[in-house]
């Protein structure tokens, strides 16, 4: 009960982050590369933290289809949500919703993917191997765009 409650603070998280950014508007265009980092940083810890069992073809699956589908919170919520990775996926709002400032569609999209995939949590179904697929082709994706 108590993780159904605390999922809503992970969008809270994006709030926050553009909350910061309006407050430092001179600070966003140098730390932008920052903000990139720090993403591929979080993105990368909550990827390696789900590694647990796989299931290969679901893996197989979600890098194809996160290859294509790059909303990481649609992801996020695909996840076995424990108080480490609800943090985790929080701090990440952080500069996600810094970068996306001005992006107000992508990040309403993002919060509506999240919360349709927490529906999943309904379904007696693990898709945690193809969440992980699927960030895995984000992070890829964000390191080679990274500038």
């Amino acid at each position: 009960m108590i993780i159904y409650l605390a999922l809503l603070f992970i969008p809270i998280g994006i709030i926050f982050g553009i909350i910061l950014a309006k407050k430092i508007p001179e600070e966003i265009k140098p730390g932008k590369k920052y903000f990139k980092l720090f993403e591929i940083l979080l993105l990368t810890i909550i990827f390696l933290i789900s590694l647990k069992e796989i299931n290969y073809i679901l893996l197989f699956i979600g890098v194809i289809i996160g290859y294509f589908f790059t909303k990481e919170y649609f992801y996020f919520g695909l996840l076995n949500l424990s108080s480490l990775i609800i943090s985790l996926v929080f701090i990440y709002g952080l500069p996600f919703g810094t970068i996306n400032l001005n992006n107000k569609k992508e990040i309403i999209r993002n919060i509506i993917l999240f919360f349709i995939a927490i529906l999943s949590l309904f379904i007696d179904y693990n898709f945690l191997s193809f969440a992980i697929g699927g960030l895995g082709s984000i992070i890829i994706k964000k390191i080679i765009r990274f500038k």
